[in-house]
């Protein structure tokens, strides 16, 4: 059994060295003279570990696999394909493979170099290697947190043109996808609805204002695709182009400096609605719901109606600060944004609406004194009625103090038996803190039944209030879901 893996060993080692004996590493494999080498690629997602919308950018975990055929690595003996060391890779022809849009992309090397790479009989090589790529992804935001992002991936040759290297989509059989996703994958806040695949020549040209102008032919794939190649990374080409002997065409006033190959790769993620539900919008529901229980609470509680309105905008204020820390600063309105404007205008507006309500409670003070006034002056009936309840009133308050005033005012009662009891009633109704009281119990009286202590604003606001809200969200969910559903 040693023998038969010597014996293996040793044809590997006489076939590659057969093989690599006459190779030019730096002349590019070809199936006809003057065609581009064909690189077929493909990716095996493991993993999506983050997607930022401050950054602009996402992370995920894959397999990416090229392979291409070079016949001069061809071999008509042995296995009928060979594992060859990775250190072999820097003696053949390359690709120069790389993300036009990454920020950053690492090759995994625990508990070593995770690459692969094998070499057919009839001379395909395949590379394979484990990668973590992080990578632009423009975002449009204006319906966040309902929204679909289309996040691309751009692979081209950094040395290479279309004319060398051409590079093609490897679609597996089963699926019919060069994309594919581990099925358990999942993400805390996002969906992956699917992946698209696009082939297309992107052209680069350096005009004669030294700016760059960027052409996709393949409209399909044209979407952000112009901010991803940068002044530096054309400099860095123009650079490799010239130490390459290579003159670059100037025509009509810029230079071509490239077309290439490239592939375009779209990610489609759906947002998560649970968590900005849980963390956001169920919050905000809740402040402006318990900024309403300022209708209720009688009108000539001042302090009380205000220091829950106070209350409810700090706490708005806070959700609000708390959900734009986590955002990009954008010039436009999101979704969210529109819904915290208009919860806080609804907390905003039921304060104005008890100021409404304190100036109408001015007004009608001396109002108020006269009717029952007048009310006491004519009816006998009323005044019995008050003083069997006076009583329960100076119980409960303790603040009837002596009254000094002059009864000359008390000319107009007809006797002078129920004069005291009227300057007490009008005594109380000028203390703050009694004359709902008061009030309340000549509403129970006989023949009063004008008097009422609760505004009619407040009434119709606890009407109101929550049909405008719930009409809003009504409107809301529905238009922005519907826009998510037709994106979809």
């Amino acid at each position: 059994m040693r023998t038969l893996e010597i014996d293996s060993e040793s044809n590997v080692s006489k076939i590659l060295n057969q093989v690599l004996r006459n190779y030019d590493k730096d002349v590019r494999p070809t199936d006809n003279v003057g065609s581009p080498s064909k690189i077929k690629v493909d990716i095996y997602v493991r993993s999506m570990s983050r997607i930022s919308e401050i950054d602009s950018e996402y992370t995920f975990n894959c397999y990416f696999r090229q392979r291409w055929k070079d016949e001069r690595l061809s071999f008509d003996y042995g296995p009928n394909m060979i594992i060859v060391n990775i250190k072999l890779l820097e003696k053949i022809w390359q690709p120069y493979t790389y993300f036009a849009n990454s920020n950053m992309a690492y090759i995994h090397k625990v508990p070593s170099s995770n690459r692969f790479f094998r070499i057919n009989r009839d001379g395909t090589v395949l590379y394979s290697m484990r990668l973590t790529i992080t990578s632009k992804c423009p975002m449009d935001l204006k319906n966040f947190p309902a929204d679909l992002q289309k996040c691309p991936l751009f692979i081209s040759s950094f040395v290479y043109s279309v004319n060398e290297v051409e590079y093609v989509w490897n679609k597996s059989i089963k699926e019919n996808k060069a994309i594919n996703v581990a099925k358990d994958m999942q993400m805390s806040q996002f969906d992956l609805l699917g992946t698209e695949e696009y082939s297309t020549n992107i052209i680069l040209n350096r005009k004669k204002d030294n700016s760059v102008d960027t052409t996709i032919q393949d409209i399909s794939a044209k979407s952000n695709i112009d901010s991803f190649f940068t002044e530096s990374e054309i400099e860095k080409k123009e650079i490799l182009k010239e130490d390459q002997g290579i003159k670059l065409r100037r025509s009509s006033g810029s230079i071509k400096l490239f077309n290439q190959s490239c592939l375009v790769g779209i990610f489609k993620f759906k947002r998560q609605l649970n968590y900005f539900f849980i963390q956001i919008y169920l919050p905000c529901i809740l402040v402006v719901l318990v900024s309403w229980i300022g209708f209720y609470i009688e009108r000539e509680d001042a302090v009380d109606r205000i220091s829950l309105g106070a209350l409810s905008i700090l706490t708005m204020v806070y959700l609000i600060m708390e959900c734009k820390s986590d955002l990009p600063k954008v010039k436009y309105f999101t979704a969210l944004d529109i819904y915290l404007v208009v919860c806080f205008f609804f907390i905003v507006s039921s304060i104005i609406e008890y100021g409404v309500v304190h100036l109408q409670i001015e007004q009608l003070d001396e109002q108020d004194t006269l009717t029952v006034y007048r009310y006491l002056s004519l009816n006998r009936r009323g005044i019995k009625y008050f003083k069997k309840s006076l009583k329960e009133i100076e119980k409960d308050a303790c603040l009837i103090a002596p009254i000094n005033q002059s009864k000359s005012t008390n000319e107009s009662f007809n006797t002078n038996e129920d004069s005291d009891e009227r300057f007490k009633l009008l005594s109380l109704l000028k203390k703050e803190n009694l004359r709902a009281k008061v009030l309340s119990i000549l509403k129970s009286g006989p023949n009063l039944g004008k008097y009422s202590r609760i505004s009619r604003i407040d009434f119709y606001s606890r009407i109101f209030y929550p049909i405008l809200f719930t009409l809003f969200n009504l409107f809301y969910w529905k238009y922005f879901l519907n826009i998510r559903d037709i994106n979809e």
